[in-house]
This record gives structure tokens, C-alpha cells and sequence, in this order.
């Protein structure tokens, strides 16, 4: 099934009129940032490492890593914007002069009760935590997302730091701390993403990343060479605009380099609001890339985001991993977010040459922004790497449910919810990488929804489409029952795999015009029916996807049996023959599915089982989906 049709990849956004745009101009104050880091024990520019066989393989001049594996001590070029926004931020609120030594910061620390915090998902938390240590900062907090790795909470705590883990993901994080510095007196919030209100110190943090660039042009010039392409990986955007201000100064009389953007599939913040022409706000999901996991963009980076990036492209983990593993052999110790650039390098090179970005002559920098930790070896998402049925059985595999066929007693599990959230997360990046959106709904709960849709893909042809026809149609897939017990599917996955595969296959069609969402859902509950309903508006029916159920399966409670009907004739009409309609108002139909929280709501609904003597195909999947399709052509056009 899966290799049947051409997988839908996530296109490069390009914009041609970045090549001639140029930056608001800016303070020149290079001198007094390179004498700054000067000033610091052990500073020394990172390396260039020149990759002179890839180059040959992708067709270019020249293909250069800037390894920032390693700066003062720390496996990041973090330090760099946030010591330069320390010292900033603290010149600024003791009114010392501009040229203010170390000794001098020291002093206004213990004078003035300086104490520090900040938002992190990794590197950022600890640069701050490490410039606390040295200026001899009293108290230093770092607020982190839930669920962050315990061993980069380590790395920040050990800097001197007191890590609070935050209740939410990066931006709730980034939300807590600001609160925090503005209610506590004392303490400087330290911040590389800006929002109304506070710009001051994330544009100082932007500055001191320009330091990097220096660099990089220095290094180049030992080789008589010029950038002509950079590539950096994005999270809230902040290094970007370094990158733009630096090389699209309209104090520059050189070309500017392209400069292309990389994101994980599932955090494209960016990419998506290029595509917009608007800053968005998106809901992300986990990544080996933890620090691209940013759902807002800085509010002034995005201003020059939106007009001085070349072209933009998203990566899966697997194409990040493969890449830290091509770096490891030719001496680059990266971790993922620092691996994101040769990722994206690779996956866009053929469609870059075609758009004039790359040539025999072209010199690619490579930004590498943090070096070795580490991480979970990712779990393909592309076709021709694994069947997503076997995928979603390593996912299992890795953190099993606490009793695979036995109804659990009392509510779900917290080992329940995690590994029902790590098959949830894999659904997400395997959607995200086919370029069909996602939303989260009460994240984190029982209540967990995940939700992807496929809107309008075309028309028949011939055919106009009346939008005020077209109906919606909502597939649902439980993971675990009311009672928590796992639903029976967990054993073959046909259920998920089927509701995925019927999405993907009908984004991938030109001539289906629906209005499909499926809906994975932890638990079925009022809650996460009301999240679903709340979001998506009516629904003109729903179905079910349930293995426990042979055939169809609806309730007396249903009275609008034209939804039932259609989708009987649909599934006939696919498999060639009769199927059974059972209707029942048993509980394990009508609870165990959740089917009872959709009749309540009068919304059309039933139950779809495994196909059994009717299957056409060797693969009961196969038939699943062919009948899903067909339900979705028939009901939404």
C-alpha cells in the first residue's frame, strides 16, 4: 500500500526578491563586541571545516561546516548572544560605560543584587547560567519545558544554576520566565526572542551571534573564498537575523549570500509563516531537535525573516541523524540542531540548483550550532526506509503499555499516557513530513487529541464544487477504551495505520475535493470530544476505526441513518459485495468506542471494523483504506 502511490514531500519555499533585499541599517559596533569576547578566559574563534568530497558529490565549489562545538567550554554558539546581552543588560541598568571591563560587570552585580533568569530548551539556559557563574550572579534560574531530557537539565543545573521545569512547552516556558523576571525584583530576564515590550535584550543577544560571522568571513579569506550560500537552522529565528543583518547590510558593496532556514517537519514555525506572509503561532511536536522546537517566532527577527530568506525547508529526525553521522566521520562532533543545516543542504540541493541557488561555482557555509549530545535514534518516516505498521510496532516496542489485553482498573496510567503520547508523536511526524498539518488538543493529558486534516484537495474533473455542499467527515482512532484498557488493534496497528494511510492518500490525489480530519485520541472522553468539536465546528459524520468490530456497527440511538447508509453503499461498492450492519446498544459498542459522546451530539457516526472475508487484497489494510477512500469521495463530494 504504502509504496503504491508517490508520498506528497513538504515543497522548499523560495522567494526571489530576498536576493535583493537589504536590512535596516545598524550601529556598527563590531570593534566593541570582538574586544568584549577578546576580554574573555580561553576565547578563540571556532573551526571551518572545509568538506571538500561532499561538495564534489552535490556539484558545488566549496562546502564548509561552521563547528560551533565548542565555545569557552560550552558545545554551543549560545554563549555568544547571551554574554553579550549579560553584559548589555547590565551596563544598560547600572549606567557603566560602554567599554566596562569584567571586573567592573562583577562589581555592579554584588552593588546592585543582579540576579539572572532565563527560558531554555537546552544551550540558551545554560550560556546564561555560565555567564552567571563567572560575574559571580548570586541566583541564576532557568525555566525549562516538561519533559525536557534530564541529562541537558543536568548540564544547565551544573553550571550553578536552579532549573524549573515549566508546565508547558517552549513558549508556555518562555511565558513562565517572563513573568517571573517582571514580578520578582531582582532578577534580569535574559532572552533571545523578542515580544512587545521586550526588545532590548534579545537584539543585543543578536548582535553578539554576528561575532560568528566575522568569523566565518575571515576563515573563508584564508581560502580566497566568499560565501555565496549560508545555511542555518531556525528556532525562534534570532540567529537568522544575525545572518541577514550581517550579510544583507545595506552597508555591504559584495552580493549577499543566499540564506536558506532549516526546521525539523514538525516545528516549521517559520516555514509556515513564510507561506502565510505572517508571523504564526503553530502547535509543534517532539524532535530529536530541541531546540528548533519553537512555536513563535521573535517578534523582530520575523520582520526580516519575512523578506531577506532566501528559501526555507523542513527535515525529518532520520535525515537530521544521518547527517550527525556524516559529520562524526569527517571530525564534526555535532548534536541534532547543530546536524540541521547539512540535513537541509542535502534535501534541497537538486531543487535549489533548478532555482538558480546552486552551481559548480557556488561556496555553502553550513552553520552547526551545538555540538555532541545525547539523543533517541529517530524512527524513519519515509516510505522507502519502513512500513508504518512496523514503525508503529518499534514505537510500542520501546515503552509498552502496562497490560497489552487486560482491562486496567481505576483511570490510565502514567506509563500509559507516555507511551500512548510516543505513538501520538510518531503519527505527528509521519503527517508533518507528508506536509499534512497537525494540532494538539489537551497535550499531556488523558484528554489527548491529536487532529490532521486534508481540505479541498481539487475537484472532479468536469465538475464545479458547491463549497457549501461539500460535507466534513471525522475518522476516529482510540487508543485506549474508557476502561483504559488498549484497544485490541495495539497487535496489528490497522486502526491507525488505515486512518493515517486514508489521509495521506487523499492529500496525495489532484481530482478528490474533501474535508477529511482524523482524529487519534488517547482515551475517549467528554473532554476530548468537546476539544475535538471546538475546534473542527459541526461535523457531518464520523467514524470510528475499530479492529475489536467486524464490518459496521452503529447504535438505536442513531437516527440519521442516511450517514450509516452512505457508508454502507461506500464500502460495498469498494469490496464488491454485501457487508453487515450490526446495530446494537451494547456498551462495549457504544462505551468502549466513545461512540455514545458523538450520538449524544447528534453527529452521524458509526462504527468501521476489520474488513475480514471481505478483504480484496492479501493486505486487509490495503482493502481498509480503499474502503475509507471511497467513503471520503462519496460522503464529502
Amino acid at each position: 500500500m504504502e509504496g503504491s502511490k508517490t508520498t506528497i514531500r513538504r515543497s522548499v519555499y523560495y522567494n526571489p526578491a530576498a536576493k535583493s533585499y537589504r536590512a535596516p541599517e545598524t550601529k556598527d559596533n563590531s570593534a566593541e563586541i570582538k574586544a568584549f569576547y577578546a576580554s574573555l578566559p580561553d576565547y578563540a574563534p571556532t573551526k571551518l571545516v572545509p568538506l571538500p568530497k561532499l561538495a564534489k558529490e552535490l556539484g558545488v565549489k566549496s562546502v564548509y561546516v561552521k563547528a560551533e562545538t565548542s565555545r569557552l567550554g560550552l558545545p554551543s554558539f549560545k554563549l555568544l548572544g547571551a554574554s553579550w546581552a549579560v553584559r548589555q543588560a547590565i551596563i544598560h541598568h547600572a549606567k557603566l560605560p560602554s567599554n566596562a571591563s569584567l571586573d567592573d560587570l562583577r562589581t555592579a552585580v554584588q552593588d546592585h543584587g543582579i540576579n539572572l533568569c532565563a527560558a531554555t530548551d537546552g544551550n540558551h539556559g545554560r550560556s546564561v547560567a555560565f555567564m552567571g557563574r563567572m560575574l559571580g550572579v548570586k541566583q541564576t534560574k532557568v525555566f525549562v519545558p516538561r519533559g525536557l531530557d534530564e541529562k541537558i537539565i543536568a548540564s544547565i543545573a551544573n553550571e550553578g544554576a536552579e532549573v524549573v521545569v515549566a508546565n508547558g512547552d517552549y513558549d508556555e516556558t518562555v511565558r513562565t520566565a517572563h513573568r517571573f523576571g517582571e514580578k520578582t525584583e531582582g532578577f534580569m530576564l535574559i532572552e533571545a526572542v523578542a515580544y512587545e515590550g521586550y526588545e532590548d535584550v534579545p537584539r543585543w543577544a543578536v548582535e553578539g551571534y554576528t561575532t560568528m560571522l566575522h568569523e566565518v568571513d575571515a576563515q573563508l579569506q584564508v581560502h580566497n573564498e566568499v560565501a555565496s550560500m549560508v545555511i542555518a537552522p531556525v528556532g525562534v529565528g534570532s540567529l537568522t537575523q544575525a545572518i541577514i543583518s550581517y550579510y544583507k547590510s545595506p552597508n555591504k558593496t559584495s552580493k549577499p549570500p543566499s540564506i536558506v532556514t532549516i526546521e525539523p517537519d514538525t516545528a516549521a514555525t517559520l516555514y509556515k509563516s513564510l507561506k502565510a506572509d505572517q508571523s504564526l503561532s503553530i502547535n509543534t511536536s517532539p524532535t530529536i531537535m530541541a531546540g528548533l522546537e519553537c512555536g513563535t517566532l521573535s517578534s523582530i527577527a520575523w520582520t526580516l525573516l519575512k523578506d531577506g530568506v532566501d528559501a526555507s525547508a523542513t527535515i525529518s529526525d532520520l535525515e537530521c541523524h544521518e547527517a550527525i553521522l556524516y559529520l562524526a566521520k569527517n571530525d564534526v562532533g555535532a548534536g541534532p540542531c547543530g546536524a540541521a543545516a547539512l540535513a537541509g543542504l542535502r534535501r534541497m540541493t537538486i531543487d535549489a540548483s533548478r532555482k538558480g541557488l546552486l552551481d559548480e561555482s557556488s561556496v555553502v557555509v553550513c552553520i552547526c550550532t551545538e555540538g555532541t549530545r545525547p539523543y533517541e535514534i529517530p524512527i524513519p518516516v519515509e516510505d522507502d526506509k519502513v512500513k508504518l505498521w512496523h514503525a508503529l510496532t518499534w514505537v510500542h516496542k520501546q515503552s509498552p503499555f502496562s497490560d497489552d489485553e487486560k482491562i486496567c482498573t481505576g483511570e490510565v496510567s502514567r506509563s500509559d499516557i507516555k507511551t500512548a503520547t510516543m505513538i501520538m508523536n510518531y503519527a505527528a511526524q509521519w503527517l508533518e513530513y507528508r506536509d499534512i498539518g497537525i494540532q494538539w488538543l489537551n497535550a499531556g493529558t488523558p484528554h489527548s487529541v491529536l487532529l490532521a486534516s486534508v481540505t479541498g484537495r481539487g475537484t472532479y474533473e468536469g465538475e464545479e464544487r458547491d463549497e457549501k455542499k461539500r460535507k466534513s467527515l471525522l475518522l476516529v482512532t482510540l487508543l485506549l477504551d474508557t476502561d483504559g484498557w488498549l484497544r485490541r488493534w495495539t497487535s496489528k496497528y490497522m486502526p491507525l495505520t488505515s486512518n493515517l494511510l486514508t489521509l495521506s492518500q487523499l492529500n496525495s490525489s489532484v481530482r478528490f475535493g474533501v474535508n477529511i480530519t482524523v482524529a487519534i485520541i488517547l482515551t475517549p472522553s467528554q473532554t476530548a470530544i468537546k476539544s475535538i468539536l471546538g475546534t473542527l465546528g459541526p461535523v457531518d459524520g464520523a467514524i470510528i476505526v475499530d479492529a475489536a468490530f467486524e464490518d459496521l456497527a452503529t447504535s438505536k440511538l442513531d437516527q440519521k441513518s442516511n450517514f450509516v447508509d452512505s457508508v454502507k453503499q461506500s464500502v460495498e461498492g469498494s469490496v464488491n459485495e454485501k457487508v453487515r450492519l450490526q446495530v446494537s446498544a451494547k456498551k462495549t459498542l457504544l462505551e468502549a468506542t466513545g461512540l455514545r459522546l458523538l450520538l449524544e451530539r447528534e453527529i452521524p457516526a458509526c462504527v468501521f471494523g476489520h474488513l475480514g472475508n471481505h478483504a480484496t487484497d492479501a493486505d486487509p489494510e490495503l482493502s481498509m483504506v480503499n474502503a475509507l477512500v471511497k467513503i471520503a469521495e462519496d460522503w464529502c463530494t
